[in-house]
């Protein structure tokens, strides 16, 4: 792992939350699989922009009941590099 990058598993409450939400998003954004268009900037503004979407209120009551799970590589600032999520159920996924 670079220096200050660590992957955990992202809870409720956690500031990585917004980001591990927005990285996903803007790595399938452009279609194919060329490099796509967003850089370094991008997963802070879709932060920014999507603070009032409810999508981070949602996926945090998913975690809590269980029916999500995610994990990431999160930088020193908080912020999500990238993210892996699953829906368990029972001993599947």
């Amino acid at each position: 792992m670079a220096d200050g990058v660590v992957l955990r598993t992202v809870g409720p409450d956690d500031r990585a939350l917004p980001s591990a939400l927005a990285v996903p998003h803007l790595a399938f954004a452009d279609p194919g699989t060329g490099v796509g268009a967003a850089g370094v900037e991008e997963p802070a503004e879709a932060v920014r922009g999507g603070a009032g979407g409810g999508a981070v209120e949602r996926m945090a009551a998913r975690i809590r009941a269980g029916l999500t799970r995610i994990a990431a590589a999160v930088d020193g600032d908080g912020g999500a590099l990238c993210v892996g999520q699953h829906q368990p159920v029972r001993k599947v996924s």
